[in-house]
C-alpha cells in the first residue's frame, strides 16, 4: 500500500508541469519579461534540490513517513500562498515553499516505494513510482491549459490544494509511523560522491539541464510565437512528460534485468534527438515535428 500512497504524493506534487502553460499568463499579469518569469522555475528548482538531499538525511533519523507527511502539508500551505499570492514577490515566495514541500516528497517517497520489496523487484517498484511522476507531468499541462483558458492562471495552483489534502488524509490510512531509527546511518557527502553515485548524478544533472529550456522556453514559443491557445500549447507540451511515464516502467523491468547503464544511455541519446529537432524550430516548423520532438525529449 505504501507504493501508492507514495506513488500519488509524488504525482501531486509533479503536476507542478502545470505552471510551464501558465508561464505566459503570468508574464502577462505581472508585466514580468522571460528573464524574470525564470526565476518561478528557479526558485522552485533549486530549493527541491537542496531539500532532496537534506529530506532523505532527515529521514534516516525521524522516519520516512513523518519527513512525507510534512511534505504534503506544506505543499498545500505553498499552493494556497501561490494562489493568494499579489505580486510577483510573492509568487517566488510560494515557490520556495513548494520547492521545500516537494523536495521532502521526492527524497522519500523511493525509500517507500520500496519498503519490504525484495531486491529482485526494486526496480520495478522505482520504475512505478516514476511512471506516475510522469503522469502527472504529463497531465499538467493539458489541465494547465484549459484552467487557464477558463479561469487564468491562479487556478493552476487552487485545483491541487484538494488533491494534496486527499494525499495527506490518506498517508493517515495507509502509511503507519516508523519509530525514529538512531542507529541508522545517515546518507553523506562522501556517499554521494563515489564512483557510480557520482557518474549517475552527473547524467542526471545534465539531462535535467536540458529538460529546462523546454520547461521555461517552449511554453512562450507555443503560446506566444506560434498563436496557439493554451489549451492546444497544453496538449503538445504533455508530450515530454507523456514520453517519460511510457518509458519509465520498461526502463525499471530493464534495468532489473540487464543494469541501468543500457536503458539509461539509450534515454539520453532519445532525449538528445528530440533537443536536436527543438533547437531547428523556427516559426513554420510543422507542428507535427515540434510534436515528435517534444515526446523524444
Amino acid at each position: 500500500m505504501s507504493r501508492w500512497t507514495a506513488a500519488a504524493g509524488a504525482l501531486v506534487v509533479s503536476l507542478d508541469s502545470m505552471m510551464n502553460i501558465a508561464f505566459p499568463a503570468i508574464a502577462t499579469a505581472f508585466a514580468a519579461p522571460a528573464e524574470r518569469v525564470r526565476w518561478i522555475i528557479i526558485c522552485y528548482v533549486l530549493t527541491y534540490a537542496i531539500t532532496s538531499f537534506a529530506g532523505g538525511a532527515a529521514a534516516d533519523r525521524l522516519g520516512h513517513v513523518a519527513v512525507f507527511r510534512t511534505g504534503v502539508a506544506l505543499s498545500v500551505v505553498a499552493f494556497v500562498m501561490g494562489g493568494a499570492a499579489a505580486g510577483f514577490g510573492g509568487l517566488l515566495v510560494a515557490r520556495v515553499v513548494q520547492g521545500f514541500a516537494g523536495g521532502l516528497v521526492y527524497g522519500t517517497a523511493p525509500a517507500l516505494s520500496t519498503a519490504r520489496a525484495a531486491t529482485a523487484l526494486r526496480g520495478r517498484r522505482l520504475g512505478f513510482l516514476n511512471g506516475a511522476i510522469a503522469l502527472g507531468g504529463a497531465l499538467g499541462p493539458l489541465a494547465a491549459g484549459l484552467l487557464v483558458e477558463a479561469f487564468g492562471w491562479r487556478s493552476v495552483f487552487h485545483v491541487r490544494v484538494p488533491l494534496a489534502l486527499g494525499v495527506l488524509v490518506g498517508t493517515a490510512a495507509a502509511l503507519r509511523p516508523e519509530p525514529a531509527a538512531s542507529g541508522r546511518r545517515s546518507v553523506t557527502i562522501a556517499d554521494v560522491t563515489r564512483g557510480p553515485v557520482l557518474r549517475a548524478s552527473a547524467l542526471s544533472f545534465v539531462a535535467r539541464g536540458a529538460i529546462f529550456a523546454i520547461w521555461l522556453l517552449v511554453p512562450f514559443y507555443l503560446v506566444d510565437a506560434r498563436g496557439l491557445s493554451p489549451s492546444v500549447g497544453g496538449m503538445l507540451f504533455m508530450l515530454t512528460p507523456l514520453g517519460t511515464a511510457l518509458a519509465a516502467p520498461l526502463s525499471g523491468r530493464l534495468a532489473d534485468r540487464v543494469g541501468a547503464g543500457a536503458p539509461a544511455a539509450a534515454g539520453l541519446l532519445v532525449e538528445a534527438l528530440g533537443l536536436a529537432l527543438l533547437a531547428s524550430a523556427d516559426g513554420v516548423t510543422p507542428l507535427a515535428v515540434i510534436a515528435v520532438a517534444l515526446f523524444t525529449a
